[in-house]
């Protein structure tokens, strides 16, 4: 019986964490996340003269600039 007493909490509490949803919101053309900033990389995006799947900035330094802290 005090085996399913401490079960039954834990349960609860796990479940509680699990369903937890961040908090999102848009300011200043940033994301926040949980009142953090946020940044997305995108993903296949390329200039409006380029084709479809080619990459056309692909080097280091593109990607050492996108990603560098504001």
């Amino acid at each position: 019986m005090q085996h399913n007493l401490i079960v039954i909490p834990l349960w609860a509490l796990l479940l509680s964490i699990c369903s937890a949803s961040p908090r999102v919101a848009a300011r200043d053309g940033w994301l926040y996340v949980d009142g953090e900033k946020f940044f997305i990389k995108g993903i296949c995006y390329f200039e409006v003269r380029g084709v479809h799947g080619q990459v056309l900035m692909n080097s280091p330094e593109v990607m050492d600039r996108d990603f560098r802290l504001m």
